[in-house]
């Protein structure tokens, strides 16, 4: 059972993301093509993220703390850069949760208030 997971179930899941992502690609550029006042919102939003990422990203500290220092981690690639972009994926979903939050609340009070 794990030689056929291993074999064809990875591959057959990696098929089927990227099949996925050609698909969100290709609906993303038609709604671009048939609504594009949308699109000019969405690229905004997109600068946007885009720009915090890389604002996140700058000030990363680059440097190996204690903790991985050990040959254990230095066995699996544990990096600067790796450390650097741990740093910017954590620190950007956690701007992103708060921006969802503080939104979701903001939308329900003025729903509240209609």
């Amino acid at each position: 059972m794990e030689e056929f997971v291993v074999n064809y179930g990875i591959t057959g899941a990696l098929i089927l993301i990227a099949i996925a992502a050609a698909i969100a690609v290709l609906f993303g550029l038609l709604q671009s093509i048939f609504n594009p006042k949308q699109a000019v919102k969405s690229l905004v939003g997109i600068a946007i993220l885009a720009a915090v990422i890389f604002g996140v990203y700058s000030i990363a500290p680059a440097e190996i703390t204690d903790t991985f220092k050990g040959s254990k981690y230095a066995e699996l690639g544990v990096t600067p850069a790796v450390m650097k972009y741990t740093y910017t994926a954590i620190i950007v979903s956690l701007i992103l949760i708060a921006i969802a939050f503080v939104s979701w609340v903001v939308l329900e009070l003025v729903n509240l208030v209609r």
